[in-house]
């Protein structure tokens, strides 16, 4: 059978591919928040965030451009995804994260064209559902790209009839253990784990994914940044550089102003295996 995405890829004039599933609604300034992030670096992953709606999109909310521009996705129809929760743990910066490739999904994700024609796109012996297209990030993760996660750039999931779990649903076990296997066969040892381990990995990301984090030592020295003043940006930056090349394990970046670059800036330091955690005050108060 043939690749789907290669075939799509081969008619792309773009520089980028962008997936994005088909009841997905996306915001006006979708793409431009794809482009403050390629204007940074233009050879990374960007995945977006998602909402799930609870229930059917009235049509007027839709057809009046409403969704994005009233209180409607702070009411009582709408549900966080399980990686906000994640991310309110282990931080929004990707690059402090053991395996950030666990939390990439197609149904909102921007790859470069020409890694994606390299790659080969999917693996297409993983027939079944799920999987896919975290394998996909993770070989591209192997190849050396860097993965941003861009929170600004969310999109709206439409109603599915059923809400959403920590874990894999009971009727998608047999689907997910199959792509499972598969997976831990072509790539021995991912993670550090054996067979059994991805497979149950993959029946739950939202909760097995904090064993396979590193672990920070209370005794590990800590400096925390509260960055509240735009015009405090390069600063900022510079001091950040500054410790994550001195003996600083442990830095907290709290960023009130959300609306700079700092946000994907800082996902793409090389931080030498120390905890460099960003968190935008919107999302975790």
């Amino acid at each position: 059978m043939q690749n789907h995405v290669i075939w799509g890829v081969a008619q792309a004039k773009g520089k980028y591919v962008v997936f994005i599933d088909a009841d997905i609604i996306v915001n006006d300034n979708y793409l431009e928040e794809l482009d403050r992030c390629y204007a940074i670096n233009d050879n990374i992953i960007v995945a977006g965030g998602r909402l799930l709606m609870n229930a059917a999109i009235p049509e007027e909310i839709c057809l009046e451009n409403k969704l994005f521009k009233s209180n409607y996705l702070t009411s009582e129809h709408v549900e966080k995804e399980f990686r906000e929760e994640v991310f309110k743990d282990l931080s929004f910066n990707g690059a402090t994260m053991q395996n950030p490739f666990l939390f990439c999904f197609t149904c909102n994700l921007s790859v470069p064209r020409d890694e994606i024609a390299t790659l080969g796109g999917f693996d297409e012996d993983l027939k079944k559902w799920g999987v896919e297209d975290v394998e996909m990030v993770y070989r591209l993760y192997q190849k050396g790209l860097k993965i941003v996660f861009n929170y600004r750039n969310t999109v709206v999931h439409q109603f599915h009839g059923n809400r959403q779990g920590k874990v894999v649903k009971k009727e998608q076990e047999e689907e997910v253990d199959y792509n499972s296997r598969i997976f831990s066969q072509k790539h021995i040892g991912a993670m550090g784990l054996d067979a059994q381990g991805i497979q149950r990995l993959f029946r739950s990301i939202a909760t097995v994914y904090k064993e396979l984090e590193k672990a920070i030592s209370p005794d590990e020295n800590c400096i925390q940044i509260d960055f509240k003043e735009a015009n405090q940006l390069v600063q900022i930056k510079q001091l950040l550089k500054g410790l994550i090349a001195k003996k600083i394990s442990h830095i907290v970046i709290y960023d009130y102003v959300e609306q700079t670059d700092l946000d994907i800036w800082i996902q793409l330091q090389e931080t030498f295996g120390k905890q460099v955690k960003y968190y935008p005050i919107s999302k975790i108060i």
